[in-house]
């Protein structure tokens, strides 16, 4: 089913006007453009480009930190030897890696305390 057009007025009450939905991207175009009285073209190009900005830092190992949001880093697991649950054998798993987000203590504490009101 097609998600209703939402008016945002500020994005702090933003999951009051959203009813605790979960948010798409398309969500976040429109608060985008709406707070920052943008086009909803140009708004897609600023969240594609936060995105991929983040995406390709973090693969290039970089960490992006956003005070009061969070950090994004790039997480690398080590090689170690794992058993196969279905028959028991033992198989080699190769070192990987992995993207991490670690919460700002801002973030962190309004989930709290949205947490703690419901």
């Amino acid at each position: 089913t097609p998600r209703p057009t939402y008016k945002y007025a500020h994005a702090r009450n933003l999951t009051e006007k959203l009813a605790l939905q979960d948010l798409g991207k398309q969500d976040l175009v429109a608060i985008v453009s709406t707070n920052c009285s943008l086009t909803k073209a140009d708004a897609k190009v600023a969240v594609d480009a936060i995105f991929d900005s983040i995406q390709a830092a973090v693969a290039a190992g970089d960490k992006i930190s956003i005070p009061g949001f969070g950090s994004f880093e790039r997480s690398v697991r080590s090689a170690r030897q794992g058993r196969n649950p279905a028959t028991g054998e033992s198989l080699f798993i190769p070192e990987s890696a992995t993207p991490a987000f670690k919460a700002g203590s801002t973030f962190k504490n309004l989930v709290k305390e949205r947490y703690a009101k419901e």
